[in-house]
């Protein structure tokens, strides 16, 4: 079902509309991190009316997501330990301790079982099974009619896990009488949604969250009046917290040249954060109230990064065959990226609230910057002082 903000508000003010759920968009766009960010917030509901419910199928995908990128982690330090032995002379048996000490005997499927089960456990999380409530003909007849989630791509047959999940939670919501508030950035749930009379989808987990915190909307407005007032002091803050955010992200370099080339990201630095208008028109949605005199604000910041890379080139000698250095320069390019900041401030009913701390995520790992055509720098430094060269003595 398509609802304005404005019916979603209201419906969540009366209690009508008082279950959330996630699908594996979402977790993608936080990058699984459970302990930190707006996952973790989800906590703020397990003693209260609201639900949060999770398909199964969507829980087996972020567990599958999960064990992915840990395995993917695992076997990187096993190729650096492996040129670590070469290089330092360490023993296997030293490195294969190494690594015994860091994972044990856990599997990277099983670490994602233990993280997920944990996470599920501790935010309260309900999950739904699909046996029993999706029957194979409506998926069928959906997948053949092209109706959301499947489209008319050849790929639909993909979205079929999503139309299991999508299903489940529709039938889950029809036996307990409710409505479900989805949150998804995929289009094809989006869609799905819009025809449903149970589920209404929003795409934003900050916003989704907002919506159970109307009676701190006050102070959130007042914090978005200050900040566009210049009056909130949070920049500086802001800017260094972004600065350290790139340490767990590889930026890569985009580049074309005639000769071959390898590269160095030698230096990244914040050169323009820019707060974002939220729907509402104003730049922060409050996500948590843990405290009366505490509060947890959302913000999207479009920072921008310089990103200076030192390329080195080379060309093929002729005769050998190696790899012959003819010279390197360092290219400076920007890249822009929306990052999500969560602030908390304390003394929230003071004249100026005090920023207690920020955190900030950067929406994925991996960023690619466009530097265009490179090539080596032959031009000569003419800095130094010419010096004509002393007569030969004569006598």
């Amino acid at each position: 079902m398509k609802w304005t903000e404005e019916e979603i508000a209201s419906a969540v003010s009366e209690g009508t509309l008082n279950v959330l759920s996630l699908d594996t968009s979402v977790f993608d766009g936080e990058r699984n991190r459970f302990e930190h960010g707006l996952l973790v917030r989800l906590r703020q509901f397990r003693a209260t009316d609201v639900r949060v419910v999770l398909a199964e199928v969507v829980r087996r995908e972020v567990q599958a997501h999960v064990a992915k990128a840990a395995a993917e982690d695992q076997d990187k330090l096993r190729a650096a330990l492996r040129g670590i032995g070469l290089t330092w002379q360490v023993a296997s048996e030293n490195r294969d301790s190494a690594l015994k000490n860091l994972f044990g005997d856990e599997t990277p499927l099983a670490f994602a079982e233990r993280r997920v089960g944990q996470f599920l456990a501790d935010s309260g999380i309900e999950v739904i099974d699909c046996a029993g409530r999706v029957r194979v003909e409506d998926l069928v007849h959906d997948y053949f009619m092209a109706k959301a989630p499947f489209g008319r791509t050849a790929d639909k047959k993909n979205e079929f896990p999503d139309a299991i999940a999508l299903r489940s939670l529709e039938h889950w919501a029809e036996e307990t009488d409710r409505h479900i508030l989805v949150v998804s950035k995929d289009n094809d749930w989006v869609a799905y949604c819009a025809t449903s009379p149970r589920l209404v989808c929003v795409k934003d987990l900050a916003a989704a969250i907002g919506y159970f915190q109307q009676s701190s909307a006050a102070i959130c407005l007042k914090l978005s009046e200050m900040l566009e007032s210049g009056t909130l002091d949070v920049e500086d803050e802001v800017r260094d917290r972004l600065a350290a955010a790139v340490d767990g992200s590889d930026f890569i370099p985009d580049a074309g040249s005639e000769y071959s080339f390898d590269y160095d990201v030698v230096e990244i630095e914040v050169s323009d954060v820019q707060f974002q208008e939220q729907d509402d028109g104003n730049a922060l949605i409050v996500v948590e109230r843990p405290e009366e005199d505490v509060i947890v604000v959302a913000a999207d910041v479009e920072v921008t990064y310089d990103v200076t890379t030192s390329f080195a080139f080379s060309i093929k000698d002729g005769i050998d065959k190696d790899m012959v250095p003819i010279g390197s320069t360092n290219a400076t390019a920007s890249v822009t990226i929306v990052a999500r900041v969560l602030l908390t401030f304390e003394d929230v009913r003071a004249d100026t609230p005090e920023l207690w701390d920020v955190e900030v995520e950067l929406p994925k790992r991996y960023h690619r910057v466009d530097y265009g055509h490179v090539s080596p720098s032959f031009e000569r430094d003419w800095d130094d002082e010419w010096m004509e060269p002393e007569e030969a003595d004569q006598g």
